[in-house]
């Protein structure tokens, strides 16, 4: 998801980047309780039955799909926030606060498209300082990486240049 946020003064533009969250974390604990009392029950059947693995095998299964599902949530957590100002870019990465920040300025600062490497893949975006490379949006689908350089050539102008 890409949102554009200009300045009321109109001297910077903002631009945050989130992945497509699939379901919220309470949702994924009902899926989890669901396959849970499914997959205990059914252990817990074989257990009676005289197959004794049937219910640790269960619990093992429960725990990798909670671990999974949790990953993916954890990675939907992810955020980016793109900062142009007239004389300044700030690039703020992170999950709830911001774990690393960018900072160059906007006069020598480029944003390079790379064209995918292989068929179906999403093209590549990148802001170039002084040698220096961050890639924007990583985390976004091809259809959302598109509106972000659509975005990126209406409010990226003058010295900084789309190449």
């Amino acid at each position: 998801m890409v949102e554009w946020m200009p300045s009321e003064d109109g001297r910077s533009d903002t631009l945050i980047l989130r992945p497509n969250a699939a379901m919220p974390w309470r949702r994924n604990l009902y899926v989890i309780a669901l396959f849970g009392v499914g997959i205990l029950g059914f252990g817990a059947f074989w257990t009676f039955q005289g197959v004794v693995l049937a219910l640790p095998m269960g619990i093992l299964e429960l725990i990798g799909l909670t671990w999974a599902m949790w990953w993916v949530a954890r990675q939907a957590e992810r955020c980016q926030t793109i900062e142009l100002s007239a004389h300044e870019v700030v690039i703020q990465s992170g999950r709830r606060e911001p774990e690393a920040e960018w900072r160059a300025a906007r006069v020598w600062t480029r944003v390079q498209v790379d064209p995918p490497k292989r068929r179906g893949d999403p093209p590549r975006i990148w802001f170039c300082f002084k040698g220096e490379r961050v890639e924007v949006g990583g985390f976004l689908n091809r259809r959302d990486r598109n509106r972000l350089i659509r975005l990126l050539k209406k409010v990226v102008n003058g010295p900084a240049r789309l190449g």
